[in-house]
């Protein structure tokens, strides 16, 4: 069955990284423009839709190369585990990014399956609009990733970070909140930046917040968070550049500010701190959190419903315990111990 998107709009239709029009000829680039609108539909955030995108267009370039296939209906299995097999072994870090200088290090396991689980959305897409008639991803186990444990900061660690920012200046009483906001929500950077005004309910104890796939949840947060952004409003939030700026954190000039400039803060701040042996980043705090919240007596089906994870599976992954937390876990609850026995 031919895909719906008609052969005269192909000339139309451009990918937003590179501006690569496609081509009239392509199959593949005009199924991959059917996917594109399909994710568009389905309400995926901006930034899945471009990380489908990315990686699928690598895809597209490697079988075009390799195979010289440009038709979804003539990819088979081995095809897509050559694919693989080459951003395993073959594909250093940073190398497909133009925004970075390549390193030595080859892609993660993890990384790796993320370019399994584009084509495997893209190929069952295909599937249920009856495009093609077999999946090639069908018998492809998904490649192993470790289930390492994440390192998270200290509580040293977390000190020398909020000592850096200097709270007499706007900027720097703005970072120290944002660090705050990190640490006592687990919230993602998406989810900060994308904060208004509105969603703060400093009476209340929550911070409203739009998830993945446009999903509303409330967070809790705890007082010293609460009375910082209470100061933070009041007394050092710039003036907005236009009135209909309701972002929570502004930059000097009154503009939202960015995930990326968000991002970039956070590094300059952990470099400032002089933090080592933990990769310093907005994402770190949200692991720190999962595991913080557990040590301290919390349980993993709230703290799913707080970091927002539609499966307990994915919320397991944030807050694996080193052997120190399992030990110490043993210690309170284990049952000989607990009863005297022995």
């Amino acid at each position: 069955m031919p895909c719906s998107v008609c052969p005269e709009d192909s000339a139309r239709l451009e990918y937003p990284e590179g501006g690569q029009t496609m081509r009239r000829d392509s199959p593949m680039d005009l199924y991959l423009a059917g996917f594109r609108l399909h994710c568009i539909a389905e309400a995926k955030s901006p930034r899945t839709v471009i990380w489908y995108e990315h990686k699928l267009r690598i895809f597209r370039d490697y079988l075009r190369r390799q195979f010289q296939v440009d038709d979804p209906a003539q990819i088979t299995a081995d095809h897509i585990r050559a694919f693989l097999v080459h951003m395993r072994d073959e594909v250093h870090l940073g190398e497909l990014n133009p925004h970075r200088h390549p390193q030595r290090e080859l892609l993660s396991p993890h990384t790796v399956r993320g370019y399994f689980r584009a084509v495997r959305a893209f190929f069952t897409w295909l599937m249920s609009e009856e495009y093609i008639e077999k999946d090639p991803c069908a018998r492809i186990h998904r490649p192993k990733a470790p289930q390492n444990v994440v390192p998270t900061f200290d509580e040293e660690q977390i000190r020398r970070l909020l000592a850096v920012p200097d709270r007499r200046r706007r900027n720097g009483f703005r970072d120290r909140t944002i660090l705050l906001l990190l640490l006592d929500t687990g919230m993602r950077l998406s989810e900060l930046t994308g904060l208004r005004i509105g969603d703060l309910h400093l009476e209340d104890g929550y911070v409203r917040v739009r998830g993945k796939g446009a999903k509303e949840r409330l967070v809790p947060r705890g007082s010293k968070v609460r009375k910082a952004l209470w100061q933070y409003i009041i007394r050092y939030r710039p003036e907005p550049k236009h009135p209909g700026i309701e972002a929570v954190f502004l930059n000097h000039d009154g503009t939202p500010m960015k995930p990326e400039g968000v991002y970039r803060m956070v590094v300059n701040r952990g470099r400032q701190a002089s933090i080592t042996g933990v990769r310093c980043s907005p994402h770190t705090f949200r692991h720190t959190f999962a595991v913080a919240f557990l040590r301290n007596g919390g349980d993993v089906f709230t703290l799913q419903r707080i970091l927002g994870h539609t499966s307990l599976v994915v919320t397991r992954m944030y807050c694996n315990l080193n052997d120190n937390d399992i030990q110490a876990q043993h210690r309170q609850c284990g049952p000989v111990d607990r009863l005297g026995l022995g």
